[in-house]
């Protein structure tokens, strides 16, 4: 008899909490404990107890691993724009419900002056230098992938970084944020179903 409870036991531990609730698309949590580790977490911080990456290619690696859409949140440590949106917006609890459970979402903080460990350089194919600080390597980035240069700015992309959605620049329209949110993870699950 306790070697049955035990299995029983077992089989709902093993496969209850890795199981999708029905209706959604949110990832199994398998996959999620396999996602690479936050680089800068010491460094930054995510409103509202958001988790984020700040590392592109760390936040593109888990949206693959854990079969969510990829949003992307270009801002500024010093953008009094970026806050407005943090406190008046992605406070909304429908919003930041959505932004927790089913994006992968990485905040690259484009004024960001801290020099980059040597192995996080990159070399800017169109100037050749190499790129030594945190937050010229995402205005690279935002240029690179985005052909952009505004921040606060808002993408959601899939794992092959095609854009599914936005840009949203600054705004305080909660529901237009809303749509660019569901218009986004209702694409990403229409390519990957």
């Amino acid at each position: 008899m306790k070697i049955l409870i035990t299995i029983m036991i077992c089989s709902v531990v093993a496969y209850g909490c890795n199981s999708q609730n029905k209706g959604s698309k949110t990832a199994k949590l398998s996959d999620t404990l396999i996602c690479p580790e936050i680089s800068y977490e010491g460094y930054f911080g995510s409103p509202h107890g958001i988790k984020s990456y700040y590392d592109f290619g760390e936040g593109l690696e888990c949206s693959k691993i854990s079969r969510k859409p990829f949003l992307v949140y270009f801002s500024g440590l010093g953008s009094a724009q970026a806050r407005k949106v943090e406190d008046k917006v992605l406070s909304d609890k429908e919003i930041l419900g959505l932004i927790k459970s089913e994006f992968v979402i990485t905040t690259l903080y484009v004024d960001a002056r801290s020099k980059l460990e040597i192995d996080k350089q990159i070399v800017s194919e169109l100037s050749g230098d190499t790129i030594k600080t945190y937050g010229l390597k995402q205005a690279y980035i935002e240029k690179e992938k985005f052909n952009d240069k505004e921040f606060p700015a808002f993408y959601i992309i899939d794992s092959n970084e095609h854009i599914l959605a936005g840009p949203i620049y600054f705004t305080l329209d909660k529901k237009r944020f809303l749509e660019f949110l569901k218009e986004g993870k209702s694409k990403y699950y229409k390519l990957n179903d």
